[in-house]
């Protein structure tokens, strides 16, 4: 059974954009695909197919006929995106999806949301990696609390936010792993499309 022909996840997927990409040198979420779709489009298309609600957290000029939250605080990163997130009140569990991801499936976000019925927090396992991966990330909205007690002491990192957490980590199939690569570069912008045309 894929994503499409389950139940869409009865929550909100965020699709986090408006970084500074200084080592893309423009704005990740406008890169455009060989059909003319840029990956924020794509990314919202995925989520589209598995959750009920999808949200933009970034600037409201981005596609402003869809549903934003801005930052309460500029310039913090995608932790300020999250604590802004968790602070609206527009539902009480969240699933943070990157636009710089272009691997990632429907099917593996549906996974990762659905594990947030036993969990305050979910990420994919570590796997074969030196570190933890901390986005996709599903949040109930009662972890609020933990990045609020922490932003008042520090700038935390998102790796030091979910150190505060129970997080559970579902586990991912072996040729889902490269799935969780993300785009920072011109070239890995490059290979990823000749993998595409490749395939």
């Amino acid at each position: 059974m894929t994503a499409s022909t389950m139940p869409p996840w009865p929550h909100t997927a965020v699709v986090m954009i408006g970084g500074q990409s200084r080592r893309m040198g423009t704005a990740k979420h406008e890169l455009t695909f060989e059909d003319g779709r840029t990956m924020l489009e794509t990314t919202l298309d995925r989520l589209q197919c598995m959750s009920a609600r999808q949200i933009i957290s970034g600037p409201m000029d981005i596609q402003p006929e869809r549903e934003h939250v801005t930052d309460l605080q500029p310039n913090r990163g995608p932790i300020g995106a999250i604590e802004s997130v968790l602070k609206s009140n527009l539902d009480d569990r969240y699933l943070f999806v990157p636009c710089d991801m272009p691997r990632l499936t429907s099917e593996m976000l549906k996974r990762l949301a659905d594990a947030l019925e036993h969990a305050e927090a979910v990420v994919f396992e570590q796997g074969p990696r030196p570190v933890r991966p901390v986005l996709p990330l599903g949040l109930r909205c009662s972890t609020a609390a933990n990045l609020q007690e922490l932003v008042e002491h520090e700038t935390p990192s998102i790796h030091r936010f979910l150190e505060t957490l129970h997080v559970a980590e579902v586990p991912l199939m072996d040729f889902e792993i490269d799935c969780l690569l993300n785009i920072n570069t011109p070239e890995d912008w490059s290979t990823y499309l000749s993998t595409r045309e490749s395939g």
